[in-house]
């Protein structure tokens, strides 16, 4: 069994070791593709300022680059136990004038942790639609490769005939540019064009809707150091999110579900509490757009 290395453990501790990297000498911590040292890990701050302008404080900045890097390297090994639909990633909910969804974004767009698309939160909001229009619903999601903003447009840009028709766009993005600290002005870049790209392809009438980076600080399968790092610069994205937001027409933000904001996350494997989770971000969305 592995287990998370947390600054207190002792320095004969040995975590995350596969098979071929076990034997490692005392005081090695492995967290990705190459050992790192426990010494290291003492010198990591447990938090960073809450200053927006926290990149002018290059050491703090620095540490939380490379403690959050580190922690990338370690959920993309994890990852290969993540699960995906392999289902067809679209759906029809039968009523009159149906209304058109694309969700459109990283791994919690496109089903992780589902078996069937009809769990993920397309077809959850789709649902959710539905039974307060009374309408019909056409709704698909699309993946970003790489789950990273920077290809955003062009994911966009290959999705331009479904946008002609389209009548609400969700995106979800945030968690793995989190994950590796991308940069406030890279993610203020990127987000406004890719807000932009959209608003230049959907129909007059259309909605586009951007849901919160999800609370880093809640997910127990980073450490604490990682968890310290990621809640603060997620919560530094979603400023620049709803400040995007509000300067543009017809795009509306989705709050993160209140029902998870003050729990500990480890879903891995169950399925049951991904779906709930999408059920609840689901009523985010449709509340998003009742108050248009």
């Amino acid at each position: 069994m592995f287990r998370r290395a947390e600054a207190g453990d002792s320095e004969a501790t040995i975590v995350f070791v596969p098979h071929r990297l076990r034997g490692l000498p005392p005081g090695t911590r492995y967290w990705g593709p190459e050992p790192v040292r426990a010494s290291a890990l003492d010198r990591i701050p447990s938090a960073l300022p809450e200053n927006p302008m926290v990149e002018q404080n290059e050491n703090a900045w620095g540490w939380a680059r490379t403690v959050n890097a580190v922690e990338y390297l370690m959920r993309r090994s994890d990852a290969r136990a993540d699960i995906f639909p392999q289902d067809e990633p679209r759906g029809v909910i039968d009523g009159p004038t149906p209304d058109r969804i694309l969700v459109i974004g990283e791994g919690t767009a496109v089903g992780l942790g589902v078996l069937t698309f009809e769990l993920a939160v397309a077809a959850h909001f789709a649902r959710r639609h539905a039974a307060v229009t009374g309408r019909g619903v056409e709704w698909a999601a699309l993946e970003v490769p790489g789950f990273r903003l920077t290809n955003a447009v062009s994911t966009i840009d290959s999705a331009e005939s479904a946008l002609r028709d389209v009548d609400v766009v969700v995106i979800m993005l945030g968690i793995t540019d989190t994950l590796l600290l991308t940069s406030r002005r890279r993610w203020r870049e990127g987000m406004s064009a890719t807000l932009d790209a959209l608003l230049e392809r959907i129909p007059a009438e259309a909605t586009v809707l951007v849901a919160d980076v999800s609370p880093m600080e809640k997910v127990v399968s980073i450490s604490r150091a990682g968890r310290a790092a990621g809640g603060r610069h997620a919560r530094a994205l979603n400023a620049i999110n709803r400040e995007l937001l509000e300067s543009r027409a017809r795009c509306l933000r989705v709050p993160f579900p209140p029902e998870f904001l003050h729990q500990l996350w480890r879903p891995a494997g169950e399925q049951t509490r991904w779906s709930q989770l999408y059920a609840a971000w689901a009523t985010s969305m449709t509340g998003a757009l009742d108050r248009r």
